[in-house]
């Protein structure tokens, strides 16, 4: 019902949510736009991308392509060279059976099932309960209190939403799957990660917001 980007920050040990764009209003191709343009504001960092393909994802995942293929046409004396960082630092999520061997065929993104919607909710209640997952958003924990298992079929009770869940859940997989192992090898903890920002080693989320505002010459609302 609605189109949602959820968008979470990795480390070692756990995710936590920065930040939720949820809305009825847009069409696929604006919803694409929007996703690269938040893959290009947080793009100093590596940015993961994981979309449902079922259904209308299919036509933001086409539109997202074809994005990147006119950015990659874009010449510098255009005076547009700018638009190819927002792609710069973007991976795609690539979907592979659990069960797969090593080396074994692989998909882009993710295309919901019911066996799969199973797995996805179990493991994502499992990383909440734990600590693991970090969710910031009050709408979004509202949607959790309204999702029911009803005899396996997982989803938002009577007329309540669940788009949040689904795409918190989603993220929370690119994360299980792909970032958590390699962070891990890291030692890329929440505390570490405080360390190197409080030491000047990166730049942390706030102050890219920050810089993002003055350069648009725009202010934070007053408290």
């Amino acid at each position: 019902d609605h189109t949602v980007i959820s968008i979470w920050r990795a480390f070692a040990e756990c995710v936590v949510q920065v930040a939720e764009f949820s809305t009825a209003q847009v069409s696929t191709y604006q919803a694409a736009w929007v996703l690269a343009h938040l893959a290009g504001f947080y793009g100093p960092v590596d940015v993961r991308v994981i979309i449902e393909i079922t259904g209308p994802g299919t036509a933001v995942w086409q539109e997202l392509m074809q994005l990147q293929q006119r950015v990659r046409d874009i010449h510098p004396e255009e005076g547009e060279a700018d638009l190819r960082n927002v792609f710069r630092n973007m991976r795609h999520f690539f979907y592979s059976k659990p069960d797969a061997l090593s080396g074994g065929d692989f998909a882009f993104h993710w295309k919901m099932s019911d066996e799969r919607k199973r797995t996805l909710m179990a493991q994502y209640k499992d990383s909440f309960e734990l600590g693991r997952l970090v969710p910031r958003s009050v709408p979004l924990l509202e949607e959790m209190r309204g999702m029911i298992n009803d005899e396996g079929s997982i989803g938002a009770e009577g007329s309540k939403k669940d788009d949040r869940v689904i795409a918190a859940a989603l993220a929370h997989e690119a994360w299980r799957r792909w970032l958590a192992p390699l962070l891990r090898g890291k030692s890329m903890t929440r505390a570490r990660a405080q360390q190197i920002e409080t030491a000047g080693g990166e730049q942390p989320i706030d102050q890219l917001i920050l810089n993002y505002l003055k350069k648009a010459n725009l202010s934070l609302p007053a408290r």
